[in-house]
């Protein structure tokens, strides 16, 4: 039996998809991230460290999401993260300064003269490609992020969750006002995010790449090209991302996306979704 088929069988176990509350989330979701790429073959993208936190000079200019698992009353458990990197930096974000002062060894990952656009151009030949892509997303006035950073903690770890946090995470994009986005992934996650409306990038970003060992491919997808099964879903979650900060989902009830305790609320449902 999958987690989320077990969870069918819980009253009160549900998921939430939101930003960080705090340092002391936020502290857990990058240790989540680190514990999960040190145990994946994603571990050369990911340095050791004796703190156990995973961070770079991307994550001063990114926002950073959880799933966090709410279970039979305890307090919420940070289980899912993802991390959406911006063109631009607007300031250290408060959360991420206080962990920085925490532990100040760890702010010397910030010190390399970082001039890529995104993170992705590290290691995937196709400047040209993203550069492009880039000033026609500023000339019509879209905003471009790269999500990354995808983790998911080995017990909760389905194709059916991972499918619900991505669209989780494309409503939250929509609702930010997010125009395009282009991410790396293995070759065979790619029929995955095909079903988001990503496709591979023409010319050479077309191409599969090997870095440190893995392969890897460069896709883009936009707002506009989600297809109409997953569009109603995710502009669903947008209604609710907007009026509440985050989106949640019970497998028993996969289509009610505010929490269980707004017993007054009726749920919206895709049919009832609003652009």
């Amino acid at each position: 039996m999958s987690f989320a088929d077990d969870m069918k069988t819980r009253s009160g176990s549900y998921f939430v998809f939101r930003e960080a509350a705090n340092a002391e989330e936020l502290l857990a979701l990058l240790r989540l991230r680190y514990r999960v790429y040190r145990d994946s073959r994603l571990t050369k993208f990911c340095a050791e460290n004796k703190e156990g936190i995973d961070l770079d000079a991307y994550d001063l200019r990114s926002k950073h999401f959880g799933l966090f698992l709410h279970s039979d009353g305890l307090d919420a458990c940070p289980v899912g993260y993802e991390r959406v990197v911006e063109d631009r930096f607007k300031g250290v974000e408060d959360n991420l300064a206080t962990i920085l002062r925490w532990y100040p060894s760890i702010a010397t990952e910030f010190r390399s003269n970082n001039q890529s656009i995104f993170p992705l151009l590290d290691y995937f030949p196709c400047a040209g490609s993203v550069s492009a892509i880039y000033r026609r997303c500023r000339i019509q006035g879209k905003k471009l992020v790269e999500p990354g950073r995808f983790a998911l903690e080995q017990r909760v770890r389905s194709i059916a969750i991972a499918r619900q946090f991505v669209t989780m995470i494309f409503a939250g994009l929509r609702a930010d006002g997010v125009g395009y986005a282009i991410l790396t992934c293995s070759p065979t996650h790619e029929r995955f995010y095909s079903q988001f409306g990503f496709r591979r990038l023409s010319g050479a970003g077309a191409k599969r790449i090997v870095c440190k060992g893995v392969s890897w491919v460069c896709l883009l997808g936009s707002a506009d090209g989600l297809p109409d099964g997953v569009k109603d879903r995710v502009l669903a979650m947008v209604n609710v991302y907007r009026r509440t900060g985050q989106i949640c989902y019970n497998p028993s009830n996969p289509d009610c996306f505010i929490e269980l305790v707004e017993k007054s609320e009726q749920c919206l449902s895709p049919a009832k979704a609003v652009a």
